[in-house]
């Protein structure tokens, strides 16, 4: 039977990078690799969204004022106000505590999502790994907005 998905560029091109040293890892800590795919496509497309983010963030970092913001802090500023909003409508007053975790798994997604119409990439979030991680990484920690137990206050 044919392959119905033709591999993609960019796998190809991080797997011949960095999967042997990923491979030595793996194997030295008792795992052990099927395939010639050592790194799957959809964690190379995480990776794609983390350093695209991370650019943005550094990017910004150096645009940030308070007395003259510009076009984009503007608009990052009035999203954040807007989720900000749509979580004490949801949620309540405490709801700003949720912000960092609703923000981060929706600007994943979003960023996940639109990465799939680009050619040549894919959707991370085609593969249920993906989801299950975020699932178990997130729901325990609820982003660190536990209760405290009784008789005890946060610092």
């Amino acid at each position: 039977m044919e392959k119905l998905e033709h591999p993609l560029w960019i796998v190809q091109l991080v797997n011949a990078l960095l999967g042997p040293l990923v491979h030595r890892v793996g194997e030295a800590l008792g795992y052990h690799f099927t395939g010639h795919e050592v790194i799957p496509p959809y964690m190379v497309m995480v990776l794609l969204i983390v350093v695209f983010v991370t650019a943005l963030c550094l990017f910004m970092r150096a645009r940030l004022s308070v007395e003259d913001p510009g076009k984009l802090q503007v608009l990052i500023e009035d999203g954040v106000r807007a989720v900000m909003g749509l979580l004490d409508e949801w949620i309540g007053p405490k709801g700003h505590q949720f912000l960092p975790l609703i923000a981060t798994l929706g600007l994943f997604i979003l960023l996940s999502n639109y990465m799939g119409l680009i050619p040549g990439l894919m959707s991370p979030t085609s593969s249920i790994s993906v989801h299950l991680h975020a699932a178990v990484d997130h729901l325990p920690s609820g982003c660190g907005c536990r209760r405290p137990p009784r008789g005890r206050t946060r610092a």
